[in-house]
């Protein structure tokens, strides 16, 4: 199986101020244990609600970073991998962030 990923940025319980772009930079790490578990993707998770319904952000092998555009509010954010052969990581401990005015 993938190893579970590392969340670097932002920080659990990072309080981030609204930028004139709107856009804020998630960034992790995928280990690499084996070929045959090594990540062919990630999948960012970015919520409102700490159930993450809904739809993943998927991100290329050797890509740790997605910048994206949020509103003001308080967020959940996790990452899990997966490998060639399909099989799926757990996910790193979700992370909380709060952006404000």
């Amino acid at each position: 199986l993938p190893q579970i990923p590392q969340l670097l940025s932002p920080a659990n319980n990072a309080l981030l101020t609204e930028n004139t772009e709107g856009l804020y930079d998630f960034t992790w790490t995928s280990e690499i244990s084996s070929i045959e578990s090594s990540a062919l993707e990630d999948k960012l998770f970015v919520s409102q609600d700490s159930s993450f319904l809904g739809n993943p952000y998927t991100i290329a092998q050797g890509i740790n970073n997605l910048e994206l555009p949020l509103d003001t509010g308080h967020y959940f954010w996790t990452v899990y991998s997966i490998d060639l052969a399909g099989n799926q990581s757990e996910a790193a401990p979700f992370r909380e962030l709060t952006i404000s005015e």
